[in-house]
């Protein structure tokens, strides 16, 4: 009998990963391509998925059954439903088409009902729950992005121009900042500040980081703030959804690596638990649809 496989495909903002995957979960082969995101460029992100996707089903002698896709992008318009019904057509297999976030918390979690907190530039708490998923945060650095990378390097320079406005110059913050970005007044930090990009504001983070391991006061109540804001959205989402004994995974440098970060999270969440798990999500989120798979298959 011919083995019969599933391909997921992971397509972000700068590259498509399909993985085909047997029924044990297996990975049987992966193909990398260009950009995925729909909603930036549909027919060349369409071209890179059907790439992807095409290239394992050529790599592999036996029957795949189903397609899988989470993309960034994919929510706006019709786009979920204009993807579906091209590779549907293409490929003549069952199609499901789902958003990138939905992915990364159906991989973290193996499937299981849970929470799941992604902090890395931008902050967002997703949740599986009895069939329904949902969301809180994510809506953005000029929203609330709360803990957060950017939010962290945001932080310290609001705190820079606070100490400013309070004749409170000369701090360690100030002088840590300042010499990283290789500027000396506050005038060139404003200048910085309005000419680059939210990811630049986000690579702050590891000098505040040292800055609080050091000793810094100010850094420190950063690095805990953003912390307690992560648990905030777990608090949040659990509420929700009535969840008294959370599964939570954690993702993204800004809480998996930042030590402060994660203490006054894991502290927090504790305070509102009290029982509870964290794990920190290791799994690639292109298996992500190898879960969604397995799901579906049961429902039928």
């Amino acid at each position: 009998m011919m083995e019969q496989y599933m391909v997921s495909v992971d397509a972000g903002g700068t590259k498509t990963k399909a993985c085909a995957y047997d029924k044990a979960g297996n990975q049987l082969c992966s193909k990398v391509t260009e950009f995925g995101n729909l909603s930036l460029d549909y027919d060349l992100a369409y071209e890179h998925i059907l790439k992807a996707v095409t290239g394992c089903i050529d790599t592999l002698n036996g029957k795949c059954t189903y397609v899988c896709i989470g993309a960034a992008g994919i929510e706006t318009g019709n786009i979920k439903a204009q993807i579906k019904q091209d590779l549907e057509a293409a490929l003549n297999i069952p199609v499901y088409a789902t958003n990138d976030a939905v992915m990364a918390l159906y991989a973290s979690l193996e499937g299981k009902d849970g929470v799941l907190v992604i902090s890395g530039t931008g902050a967002i708490a997703s949740c599986k729950w009895k069939g329904e998923i949902s969301r809180v945060g994510g809506w953005g650095h000029l929203i609330n992005d709360d803990g957060s990378g950017y939010s962290i390097g945001a932080k310290a320079i609001r705190c820079i121009t606070d100490n400013y406005d309070t004749d409170n110059i000369g701090t360690a913050l100030e002088k840590g900042i300042f010499a990283h970005l290789g500027i000396t007044s506050l005038r060139e930090l404003i200048s910085y500040v309005y000419s680059h990009q939210k990811s630049d504001i986000a690579s702050l983070l590891p000098v505040v980081e040292l800055l609080a391991e050091n000793g810094d006061d100010q850094a420190a109540e950063i690095l805990i703030w953003a912390g307690e804001q992560l648990a905030q959205l777990v608090y949040r989402i659990c509420t929700r959804h009535q969840i008294s004994e959370p599964l939570i995974g954690i993702s993204g440098s800004a809480i998996t690596k930042t030590r402060m970060t994660r203490m006054a999270f894991e502290q927090a969440v504790r305070a509102r638990f009290a029982h509870y798990e964290i794990v920190t999500c290791q799994s690639d989120p292109a298996k992500g649809g190898y879960y969604i798979w397995l799901e579906q298959t049961e429902k039928k």
